[in-house]
């Protein structure tokens, strides 16, 4: 996979220079500035080291409720809410200048848990189990099997909005179709797990996206269009440079 995710390095920067221009390319000032503001704010003050205690609190909690859930039982919801908690009893944050005011913050719990909700319900349901089952491409070559699946496997992300969610209902699905066309297991599974770098296609595909949305330096048309832009780049580069890496592997 190294060919295919290095011409994905190089090119992907350049595409999006490309189609997102930015409006300022150096700054060589940027150094300077940044030290006379940090001069003009000082040292930390004691309110700053006690949100950056909380910080380090709530990744530890994290890591140790992953570790050893049996001695830390906390889910990742449960350890943010309880330093949000912490937060707001030592007055380091309040809610009204830090919470209600925050419109970002609630135009991202509304939207975004209904799209979330609605991609549980799709799986729960059985719907992509149903898809993968009606999808049959045994008559194909293998390499035209392949390159069909990992595109089908790439475009059904636009309905999840998570990765982790997409790859539990789909992916051992898609290599079962992949093998049953001949295709070799270890490309198949190579060429499908390579193709889950899709959280890029809109603001909601990846549980990262909508924070960054939130921003509101890209609007949601040219995330739309800049993802499938990308997603076709990453789908002939995979067919071209991927496809033809592994056919000099041997392995078609």
């Amino acid at each position: 996979q190294a060919p295919v995710t290095l011409v994905s390095l190089i090119l992907m920067p350049l595409v999006m220079l490309f189609l997102t221009k930015p409006e300022i390319r150096k700054t060589p000032e940027a150094p300077q500035i940044a030290k006379m503001r940090l001069e003009e704010m000082g040292p930390l003050s004691i309110r700053e080291w006690t949100m950056l205690s909380c910080f380090l609190g709530v990744l530890i909690l994290w890591i140790l409720s992953s570790t050893v859930p049996s001695i830390f039982p906390f889910t990742t919801t449960g350890v943010a809410a309880m330093g949000v908690g912490v937060l707001l009893l030592l007055g380091i944050i309040s809610v009204k200048d830090h919470i209600i005011c925050n419109k970002g913050a609630f135009d991202l719990l509304l939207w975004f848990s209904i799209l979330l909700m609605f991609a549980s319900e799709l799986k729960k349901k059985g719907f992509f189990e149903w898809l993968a089952v009606r999808i049959d491409f045994s008559s194909l070559p293998p390499y035209a099997c392949l390159l069909l699946v990992c595109v089908i496997f790439y475009i059904t992300q636009y309905a999840f909005a998570s990765i982790t969610a997409h790859v539990s209902a789909l992916y051992l699905a898609i290599i079962l179709v992949a093998e049953a066309a001949g295709t070799n297991a270890q490309v198949a599974c190579r060429a499908v797990a390579w193709t889950t770098m899709c959280g890029h296609l809109t603001p909601y595909t990846s549980s990262a996206n909508p924070a960054y949305f939130a921003l509101g330096y890209v609007s949601t048309m040219q995330w739309w269009v800049v993802g499938a832009i990308i997603l076709a780049m990453n789908l002939v580069n995979l067919a071209t440079i991927g496809f033809g890496y592994w056919w000099l592997l041997g392995y078609w």
